[in-house]
This record gives structure tokens, sequence and C-alpha cells, in this order.
């Protein structure tokens, strides 16, 4: 973490731009980190994240996963019991 935040050493692409903030820490393997890019990258744009599977620096289209749904839509879950009223 030490390493994004600094600029020095870490990702290529936290070392050109510096992360402002933390977002979040979660525990958790390589498809969690999978899942929560994907839906970083939904909520704030692709252009402005990376992680996971997506670490290049310059990505010069939207990646395949994201093609499914519109980029910068708001995905909203419902929970089983709240459909039930």
């Amino acid at each position: 973490m030490k390493e994004h935040m600094t600029g020095i050493g870490g990702a290529k692409f936290t070392s050109k731009y510096v992360p402002s903030s933390v977002l979040q820490v979660t525990e958790g393997d390589q498809n969690l980190e999978l899942a929560q890019t994907v839906v970083m990258m939904h909520k704030h744009g692709w252009e402005s994240v990376r992680g996971s599977e997506f670490c290049q620096v310059e990505m010069d289209a939207i990646p395949d996963v994201l093609r499914v749904y519109p980029t910068r839509s708001k995905i909203q879950f419902q929970s089983s019991e709240s459909s039930k009223v």
C-alpha cells in the first residue's frame, strides 16, 4: 500500500498517477480484486481505475468485461428480502 501511495515502487500506473486517497481496503483473493476493480471501473470510469489484470498505464479501449453494461452506470443489487413486498 505504501508503495502505491508514495508513487515510489508499486504499480507503474500509481507511479505516474499517485492516488489522492484510499477508498477501501478489503482482505480477499485475486477473484475479489478483479470483481472490485470492475465495480470501481463502472463507478469511476475505466479510464481512471486500475487493478487486478487491468494494470496497464495506457488503455486505449474499454475492457471487454465492461462492454456488457454501459460505463459509469449505477449497479444496483436487490436482496431477496426487499423483493418480498
